[in-house]
Formats: C-alpha cells, sequence, structure tokens
C-alpha cells in the first residue's frame, strides 16, 4: 500500500528502495518474519505491474529484492533460509510458517500409533522439538531504544486503518 501511495514513478521507487532497505535492516535484526512480510508485499502484484517504477530502482536493490524472494520460494525446504537462520542467535524473530509447515508435515504424514499400537514416539518427539524451537525464540527479547518518528507514523497509520474499517 505504502508503495502505491506515491504521487509518481520517481516516489514509488523511492518507497521499494526504502522497503528493500527496511527488509536488509530487518535481517540485520534478525526479524526474519518481518522481512517475509515486506518482501511478500514488495512481490504483490500490484507494485510488479509497475514497470516505470521498477526500471527507477537500482539494480543492486532489485538483486536484494531476488535473493529475498528466492529465499522465500521454499526451494528445497526452504534450505538456505533455513541455514541462515539456524545459528543466528537471539533475539530473533524466527519466520513462523517454516515451523508450522514442518508441524503439518508430521501430523498429516506420520501415523499417531505404529502398526503394533505402540505410540509413535518418533512423531510426538519431534513435534515437540519443533514447538520447543519456536519458545526458545520467546525467551530473549529486543532491547531497542523507542523512536519517536516511527511511534508517531504507526499511531497515524493505525488511525488510518481504523478509519477504513469504519468505512467499510
Amino acid at each position: 500500500y505504502e508503495v502505491l501511495r506515491g504521487n509518481d514513478y520517481k516516489e514509488r521507487a523511492s518507497n521499494i528502495v526504502y522497503f528493500l532497505t527496511l527488509s536488509e535492516k530487518l535481517i540485520d535484526l534478525k526479524n526474519f518474519n518481518g522481512m517475509a512480510a515486506t518482501v511478500s508485499g514488495l512481490n504483490h502484484s500490484s507494485v510488479l505491474r509497475l514497470e516505470k517504477t521498477l526500471k527507477k530502482v537500482p539494480q543492486a536493490k532489485k538483486e536484494t529484492l531476488e535473493y529475498f524472494t528466492a529465499l522465500l520460494t521454499g526451494k528445497n525446504n526452504y534450505a538456505e533460509f533455513r541455514e541462515m537462520t539456524h545459528n543466528c542467535g537471539f533475539p530473533s524473530i524466527p519466520f513462523l510458517i517454516i515451523s508450522l509447515k514442518d508441524l503439518t508435515a508430521l501430523l498429516n504424514s506420520n501415523p499417531d500409533s505404529l502398526q503394533d499400537g505402540d505410540l509413535n514416539f518418533y512423531k510426538w518427539r519431534r513435534m515437540a522439538q519443533i514447538i520447543h524451537g519456536i519458545r526458545a525464540y520467546q525467551t530473549v527479547g529486543y532491547t531497542l531504544e523507542e523512536d519517536p518518528e516511527i511511534i508517531i507514523y504507526l499511531r497515524k497509520y493505525a488511525k488510518y486503518a481504523r478509519k477504513q474499517g469504519d468505512d467499510k
């Protein structure tokens, strides 16, 4: 939405560069879910069809978008993304869709019990490991300073969003 608010293609290109820079900062902060959300927004069809706008985006930023997009495609079961996030340390915010897909796959592709009637301990142990991994991210928080400009922007945007919801 913010990209499309630009008055001309140069301003929209500047907005795209801003969000790509934001995505890079989110990676630096190890906020993988935020990066994924930002990149998903930039890959929305309403942005991708802005040909004149995209021509004004510097090549280096286009390559950044391509790289982040490739990370999020799920190729080889998110192998490259998993590698990047595996040893990143805390605090960090994971890309939860990967854990949710793992849980869904385990739940749907493994029986609750074995043929002899015994509990399928592999399934339940693996599910517990995934859930434990998600919970581990909640143990360490960020220590960031408040930025008054960001707070003002978010309040303004929240007010706008509420107004849009009331209009429907």
